[in-house]
């Protein structure tokens, strides 16, 4: 069988693995330069970041092998083509475990500092790792078009089953946790919503000394707008690849194009270095670490701000108590001040 390769398409993917082996390195350094983005909640972004750097530094190297017919034996095909879906998985799970870590922090702030300690976190993060891993073993284990069908070519789908990534990977291993973290962001913007249509002096800051000021309820908003993006953006990124699969497995005879299969291949492993552009470029503690880190001005990085670029302050709903007003309560607690 004559080999083709589609040299726009292996550029693409080493152009890619590299984006997202420097942008994702640029938030690790970050956090390990910077004392106050050493949190909870960035370590579920360190978890991400990680999966994101081996995704470029490992999928895209291990998808173009295989695009160009390589290894010719069945369990080295099989390996290679389930390390692509292993560490895409562990992306998705390290989405959602900064999703419920948000939504714990943001609705429950109280057990939130006293349940979420440095070492439940990390156990979190832990297995969040292992899920996608599991994941990504699937195909490993059994599930794949065995070695009888194996004709020495190896490809994707000359490995892989369909039903797999159409049922198992596509249905239970992203529309399910896309729900669940549409429910989550639901359940705040629909709290915030409440909060900033309430009367200013309905706002309690009794957690805080002095007074709440509009901008710390509209800075909780701007965090969370900046979740839901990265959400939004990683959907966007995965969709295409994953209509291909359904496509071809429930109707073949309206299979996509060669050439649209690769885009969506790249589209992606490309998500990979759009989320630092997504999520930590959009906040402020991040966005000045790394223009001290590029730039390697200290002066540029606030000592006393922590991942948001101000005190650790959380949004708490108060819902209306029995014969009370009907319009819902929301203070500030803050446990670490920065500067304002």
């Amino acid at each position: 069988m004559e080999l083709k390769i589609n040299y726009a398409y292996v550029i693409s993917e080493f152009v890619v693995g590299f984006l997202s082996v420097a942008g994702n390195s640029l938030v690790l350094v970050a956090m390990y330069k910077v004392k106050s983005l050493r949190t909870q909640t960035n370590c579920f972004i360190a978890s991400l970041a990680v999966a994101d750097i081996l995704t470029g530094l490992v999928v895209g190297p291990l998808a173009v092998i295989s695009h160009i017919g390589l290894p010719h034996n069945f369990y080295g095909c099989l390996l290679i083509n389930s390390l692509v879906i292993l560490f895409t998985r562990c992306s998705v799970t390290s989405l959602t475990a900064v999703t419920l870590d948000r939504y714990l922090a943001i609705c429950h702030p109280y057990s939130y500092r006293r349940r979420m300690t440095f070492r439940v976190t990390i156990s979190l993060v832990v297995v969040s790792w292992v899920v996608g891993i599991l994941f990504g073993l699937v195909p490993l284990m059994g599930w794949n078009k065995g070695k009888e069908n194996f004709k020495g070519d190896c490809s994707f789908r000359n490995v892989i089953c369909l039903e797999y990534v159409v049922y198992f990977v596509f249905f239970a291993g992203n529309i399910i946790p896309f729900l669940f973290m549409v429910c989550v962001y639901t359940h705040i913007f629909f709290i915030i919503r409440k909060a900033k249509a309430a009367d200013s002096k309905l706002i309690s800051a009794t957690a805080c000394a002095g007074h709440v000021k509009p901008h710390h309820l509209w800075r909780e908003t701007r965090k969370t707008f900046s979740l839901v993006l990265v959400v939004i953006v990683f959907e966007a990124c995965w969709l295409p690849i994953y209509i291909h699969a359904s496509v071809s497995l429930l109707a073949p005879e309206y299979s996509p194009s060669y050439e649209f299969v690769l885009f969506a291949v790249v589209l992606c492993h490309a998500n990979s270095f759009v989320n630092p552009i997504v999520y930590a470029f959009s906040l402020k503690a991040f966005r000045r670490a790394f223009m001290q880190i590029l730039t390697g001005n200290n002066a540029l990085v606030i000592p006393g701000y922590n991942t948001y670029g101000t005190s650790l302050s959380t949004a708490v709903y108060h819902p209306p108590r029995r014969g009370a007003s009907s319009v819902p309560m929301i203070s500030l607690t803050s446990s670490t001040p920065g500067p304002q």
